[in-house]
């Protein structure tokens, strides 16, 4: 039932890029700030990425 028996392939995920890796990770002041407003920052850039890509 899972992945409809192997027809459904999932992309490998691309590496996280090094800006974003040093944002999480980093005890910088800017760090610290980015990690404190994700929440904000995810809300508000989720709705422009909704292109799909439907394949029958």
């Amino acid at each position: 039932m899972c992945c409809c028996q192997g027809k459904v392939m999932l992309p490998l995920l691309s590496p996280t890029p090094p800006i974003l890796v040093e944002l999480l990770r980093s005890d910088s002041q800017h760090a610290k700030d980015f990690r404190k407003n994700i929440r904000s920052y995810n809300s508000a850039l989720s709705l422009t990425s909704t292109g799909v890509n439907f394949q029958y």
